[in-house]
């Protein structure tokens, strides 16, 4: 499989920060502000600072509805941050890239 890196320009939000305070916004946030989710990971990414390339990630979601989405977005992003390897809770959500 092939990823293309893709740099997209974003504007920055109000009260967005990498930890779990950011999960604690209302499900509509995620889905009505553009790009709300992809700056949420990246904010938590880069906030592992030197140790995130070659890193593992390990992830898990709440079952709702969108956790497929997100979880191929977690992984694309994870990717472009060169994170080695991601770990997926196998009940979760099916994923498919």
């Amino acid at each position: 499989m092939d990823l293309k890196c893709v740099q997209v320009h974003t504007k920055a939000f109000n009260g967005i920060k990498p930890d779990a305070d950011g999960l604690r916004k209302q499900m509509r946030v995620f889905l009505t502000q553009r790009d709300y989710t992809e700056i949420y990971l990246q904010t938590v990414l880069l906030s592992m600072g030197d140790k995130l390339s070659g890193s593992a990630v390990v992830v898990a979601g709440d079952g709702s509805d969108l956790c497929t989405e997100i979880m191929q977005k977690i992984i694309r992003i994870c990717a472009a941050n060169r994170v080695n390897v991601v770990f997926l809770h196998s009940q979760t959500c099916s994923v498919g890239l």
